[in-house]
């Protein structure tokens, strides 16, 4: 940053409205020469925004205006604040900040905002993740994308509460979550806001100047200076000390300020011992003193932040929910009024309740209670025992509209259908529909981890009520696998998967001959017990080990030896046992070096080096280990899943990477099938953190085998083109390179740039090609539905469907597709039916799977309508029929295609209506007639041969090369045929075509071979 503008900037924080209004004009009239200095520049534009006058307000807005012209990709940071100010009282500030929102940038940022949140969720900065935790409770409080990021993380045991800033994070999503006041929610927003902004400004600490913070009359100050006292508890004094207990207890105080306050005092007492239990004194007697439901609850999860428990159940009979959530938390394990919690189904609760009871301290009684409640699926989050009595008539009523629109249907639609369908199970089991059925299916194929959670709930309800529960089973077979569910990211599906397999193992038990499957049970079981990352799983599987199966895992005593005898008489447990041994090893080094290097106070260079070496005896030690179980039994490889261990390993290695290559060569097909598909679910996920976990393990399986790869070849290109997350495209396309399918290169810095760019400046690129055109194809299909001028996209279309690149040819058909679907290029159908007929057999599958699904949506051709229940089998022919003498070779050609179905089906008296069409006019329709008799069998067509051969002679080369291959797939099915055809063959002889030639001369070495052996 240049001198000038940092005098500007500095100027730009003086009191003097006057001194603010000189620099702000002064910036809004700069032409920035770097994004670093406007980034910088606009941040201070923004904070001015807060300012109390209202000329500060217009004119910063006129200059972050000027700024967004010059770099519109930094809208993002700009967009929450102008949109806040859209709704000010001052008419002229929300007249400019209106019409800044219909800007293009700010149009593209509200367009992709959400992604924008969904990264900075996942910040390593708290105040950023904070920031996203309020803005995506205020903006977009239903959008799956981010709660599936912060549900489950409500209560999320993955995290040490000893992390301030994500225990922070989790208390503010809550209490955001559940106030029923939009000025709580605004204040939260806006002062988090605050913070995220002047942490880049924020100075060193400094006592006395934190003193005059906290005495300021403007609160954006006293939030300044409650932020530097969190950052810094260590440095603070009695006087601030003082100072906070005021704050906390200042009834005139806004609730934000309280909250910072306490959190603070919290934090202090934390990390300074000697005032500690002063402060948690004071916390306690202000739950007593001050009534209050919001500070009461602020109280509880500082306490609980404190490792503090409070005796009393006055807390969990509270009458609002976040009192008696936070209070679940904090309670003495004795207080069996925790369970009553269970009763009102909210996610907030269970989630607690859960996590409390799951804590080592709890005894065998409550564990006992627990376990036995948490088997009632009637207590499940989100539903309650009374709507298991709902009216059938508005059951089955809801189940039917949502069937056919499934796919368009919101996550909460999705929740309550599958509620209602579990309700519809529980009365009336014996009558389930096909529909019910798909909708299961569809459900727990679904990318929303909360609506996977609800269809495996509805299995529970189903094994609970249904006479012969395998009936169901047996219909959702191939979508339940269990090593595909269990390692599902959502850890309620998971939570729910082992509910639902011990209910199983009680039926299985009233069976002979069902030890294999209930062994196989088992193994899951010890598997989460061993393994699982959410306590709330694993503890829970160890409760139903201990007190179903009187198993309890002694974890401890988990050594080679124990595993090698275990891989005799329990084979399924040995994989989670080998997992649960590897993995402790390697947590326990880790813990041992990090206490080491804080010991010795090493430096990163010399701690890196020692990480180093430490990394490689580590991987000696797990191949010892391996071999030393290999070296006991020869087929343990047949019994260990290896893909399970190989994120265990560093592969970077060449020894480790050598073995594992040797292991996974011993080892059964079936291991590499069942890591795929649980790969391809993390894949589809809708969460991106989630699709990013499935591409690293992608990229671990392809250092074994680069041919891997093409296990995900359609999941990879589908990320690689589409996704919203760049760096997830750009992980995707590198590693559809190294299976050497090429891939386009995505570059973050165009790629982001592209996408603010103005709609009209992507076209004229895309024609003129003086743009990326990856890039702005990307944006160009984000956007293609808004385009007013369809006929410059259809020119862009149209060039781009021919070109060499195939992610080039798949971009020109998605975007037709999404038009398609949307009824914008009705006019232009004849184009698009001719484009996809002629490239639906393209060798790239998702090219002609596209063709196909675009022919599909226009309803042009019966083969690829949607079926209709009511059309007869008969009608559907007549209509064919029909189509077969329509004018349009088009019509004809997919005519043809439909009879191809009929005929694979076994309706073989069709065969002459396709041998009909060998003498149509149409090159095209005659090729696929003799595409479709080449597949059939010999007998099937012997009548048409003639006329086959007769096809040598047509005037189009395409139909008499086509004819050629036709004879040879003949030859080869009866080679009989070959002395009959050869004149007729030898007869073209004079085509120059090399394809023809080619063709004609593997026929004569077939027609050589036949007479040899004959």
């Amino acid at each position: 940053m240049n001198e000038n503008l940092t005098k500007v900037l500095n100027n730009l924080k003086k009191d003097s409205w006057y001194s603010k209004l000189n620099s702000i004009n002064t910036l809004g009239g700069l032409i920035f020469q770097n994004h670093y200095d406007a980034k910088i520049s606009l941040l201070s534009l923004i904070m001015e925004l807060t300012s109390s006058k209202a000329v500060v307000q217009t004119r910063a807005l006129w200059a972050i205006n000027n700024i967004l012209k010059q770099y519109p990709e930094l809208s993002y940071l700009a967009f929450p604040y102008i949109l806040k100010m859209a709704d000010s009282k001052v008419v002229a500030t929300k007249n400019i900040a209106r019409d800044m929102l219909t800007k293009p940038g700010m149009r593209y940022t509200k367009d992709r905002y959400n992604t924008i949140l969904s990264k900075e969720l996942y910040s390593s900065d708290v105040l950023v993740r904070m920031n996203a935790v309020t803005k995506v409770w205020k903006i977009f409080p239903t959008d799956p994308n981010l709660l599936c990021t912060l549900i489950p993380s409500l209560f999320n045991d993955n995290i040490s509460y000893s992390r301030d800033d994500r225990f922070m994070q989790g208390l503010v999503s809550l209490l955001v979550l559940q106030s029923q006041n939009k000025e709580v929610i605004d204040q939260f927003s806006d002062y988090i806001g605050i913070i995220n902004l002047y942490k880049n400004f924020i100075r060193e600490f400094n006592r006395n100047e934190v003193i005059y913070l906290l005495n300021s009359n403007d609160s954006k100050d006293v939030v300044i200076g409650l932020t530097l006292i969190n950052a810094n508890p260590e440095k603070v004094n009695s006087e601030i000390i003082d100072k906070l207990l005021e704050l906390s207890r200042n009834n005139r105080c806004e609730i934000f300020l309280k909250y910072k306050a306490i959190m603070a005092l919290s934090v202090i007492a934390n990390k300074c011992n000697p005032v500690r239990e002063k402060i948690i004194n004071i916390l306690k007697r202000s739950l007593v003193e001050e009534p209050n439901d919001l500070y009461t609850y602020l109280t509880l999860t500082c306490l609980k932040y404190l490792g503090e428990k409070i005796e009393t159940e006055k807390y969990i009979k509270s009458q609002n929910e976040l009192v008696r959530a936070i209070a679940a938390q904090t309670s003495t394990v004795n207080n069996l009024n925790l369970l009553n919690l269970y009763d009102e189904s909210s996610i907030i609760n269970c989630m607690s309740i859960m996590h409390r009871l799951t804590k080592k301290d709890v005894p065998e009684e409550i564990q006992k209670k627990y376990i036995n409640q948490l088997y009632d699926p009637w207590s499940y989050i989100n539903v309650k025992r009374k709507y298991s009595y709902m009216n059938p008539k508005d059951v089955e009523k809801t189940l039917n509209k949502n069937l056919n629109t499934w796919k368009s249907e919101d996550w909460v639609s999705k929740v309550i259908t599958m509620i209602d369908l579990g309700c519809k199970l529980h009365n009336d089991p014996k009558q389930y529909s096909e529909e019910s059925i798909q909708l299961l299916k569809d459900s727990i194929n679904d990318s929303f981890g909360i609506v996977r959670t609800e269809a495996i709930w509805v299995l529970r309800v189903a094994l609970e009520c249904f006479e012969d529960p395998f009936d169901i089973l047996e219909e959702v077979n191939e979508y339940i696998q269990p090593e595909v569910v269990i390692n599902d990211n959502n850890l309620l599906v998971r939570l729910n998967f082992i509910l639902l397999l011990k209910k199983f193992n009680e039926i299985l038990s009233k069976y002979e001959g069902c030890e294999d499957r209930k062994e196989a049970i088992t193994a899951i079981l010890i598997d989460r017990a061993l393994n699982d990352g959410a306590s709330i799983v694993s503890k829970t599987s160890e409760y139903i080990l201990k007190y179903e199966y009187g198993i309890e895992i002694d974890k401890e005593g988990i050594d080679i030896e124990y595993i090698i005898k275990c891989m005799e008489t329990y084979p399924y447990s040995t994989t989670p046992l080998v997992r649960y041994y590897l993995k402790n090893k390697l947590s326990h080094q880790d813990k041992e070096n990090e206490a080491e290097a804080e010991t010795d106070g090493k430096n990163d260079s010399s701690t890196s080096e020692s990480k180093n070496s430490e990394e490689i005896e580590l991987n000696n030690y797990t191949i010892e280990f391996l071999q030393e179980i290999f070296k006991n039994k020869k087929d343990c490889f047949e019994i260990i899943n290896i893909f399970h261990i190989l994120d265990l390993l560093d592969l970077d290695d060449e020894k480790t990477l050598e073995y594992a290559r040797n292991m996974v060569e011993l080892s059964s097909n079936k291991f590499l099938e069942t890591k795929s598909k649980i790969i391809k679910k993390l894949l589809n996920d809708i969460n991106w953190t989630t699709r990013k976990k499935g591409l690293l393990y992608i990229s671990q399986l392809l250092k074994i085998n680069d041919d891997y790869g093409n296990l995900f070849n359609d999941e990879l290109v589908n990320i690689a083109l589409f996704d919203d997350i760049v760096e997830l495209r750009s992980k995707a396309s590198n590693l559809l390179n190294k299976t050497g399918h090429g891939s386009p290169k995505i570059d973050k810095r165009y790629a982001i740039a592209y996408l603010f760019k103005s709609t009209s400046m992507i076209i004229n690129g895309l024609k003129f090609e003086n743009i990326r055109a990856v890039e702005g194809l990307y944006t160009l299909y984000l956007r293609c539905d808004t385009v007013k001028n369809m006929e410059d996209i259809l020119m862009i279309l149209s060039k781009y469907r021919h070109s060499t690149k195939w992610y080039e040819r798949v971009y020109a058909y998605k975007i037709i597709e999404k038009l398609v679907s949307e009824s914008k290029i009705e006019e232009y159908y004849y184009e698009i039916i001719s484009w996809c007929t002629e490239d639906m057999e393209d060798p790239v599958p998702v090219i002609a799977n596209t063709c196909k699904s675009i022919l599909r949506i226009v309803d042009h051709f019966e083969y690829y309508a949607q079926e209709d229940e009511e059309d007869s089998f008969k009608e559907r022919i007549k209509r064919l029929e029909y189509y077969l003498m329509d004018s349009d070779w088009n019509v004809r050609v997919e005519a043809l295609n439909s009879l191809r179905e009929f005929i694979s089906e076994g309706h073989y008296s069709y065969i002459e209506d396709v041998i009909g069409r060998l003498q149509d006019p149409h090159w095209r329709v005659k090729t696929t007639a003799l595409g479709i008799l080449s597949d059939l069998d010999y007998e099937l067509v012997v009548i048409a041969l003639p006329e086959i051969i007769n096809l040598l002679n047509d005037q189009s080369e395409t139909v008499v090369l086509k004819t050629l291959i036709t004879l040879k797939k003949l030859a080869n099915k009866e080679p009989r045929i070959l002395p009959k055809i050869m004149s007729s063959v030898e007869g073209i002889e004079s085509y120059s075509t090399w394809s023809i030639k080619e063709e004609i001369t593997k026929l004569k070495i077939m027609n050589y071979n036949y007479l040899k052996r004959n």
